[in-house]
């Protein structure tokens, strides 16, 4: 029964709210190639924003970038993620980087109802492999879901530890 067990597939997206209909990349990944925490988010943010076309391969610079995260204390409000920002002001990747935390109880937005799309999709499906859930996730016409693996992870906190203080708690 053990190896019928279920196996924990970690979801991280970014919402491009500029498109309309509003757009979601997201990557999909197994509890053997990444675990939930502040490196993987940091990692999948930097992802996204290359896959999106955000960062400029030939070295431009972009001009703004808004990153709007939820509350969840243990993934976004950590010091990887939020070191992260004047890393892409200080390497040129944009010329500036907010980032805004929804007010608790007020955190439903347009990442979420595209999460919600995935979950329907989801819940409706007998799935039993990764390519099974990429092909299942990828019929929603507003989300591209792709999957990560272990070598889309990077250090992102001992790297941004050589260059910044860590922010205190609280």
């Amino acid at each position: 029964i053990y190896y019928f067990s279920a196996i924990t597939v970690n979801i991280f997206g970014i919402t491009d709210v500029t498109k309309k209909p509003m757009r979601m990349l997201a990557f999909g990944y197994t509890e053997d190639q990444g675990g939930k925490g502040g490196n993987n988010v940091a990692s999948l943010i930097v992802k996204a924003l290359r896959e999106l076309g955000w960062i400029k391969e030939d070295g431009s610079t972009g001009k703004q970038l808004t990153i709007i995260l939820d509350n969840c204390g243990g993934q976004n409000k950590n010091n990887f993620v939020l070191r992260l920002a004047p890393w892409l002001v200080e390497t040129k990747l944009f010329k500036k980087v907010e980032i805004i935390f929804y007010v608790r109880g007020h955190t439903k937005n347009a990442c979420d109802r595209l999460f919600n799309q995935l979950k329907l999709r989801y819940h409706k499906s007998q799935t039993y492999t990764m390519r099974q859930m990429v092909d299942i996730l990828n019929a929603s016409p507003n989300i591209t879901f792709k999957e990560a693996r272990g070598e889309d992870f990077f250090d992102y906190g001992g790297m941004l530890d050589k260059f910044y203080k860590k922010f205190p708690g609280g």
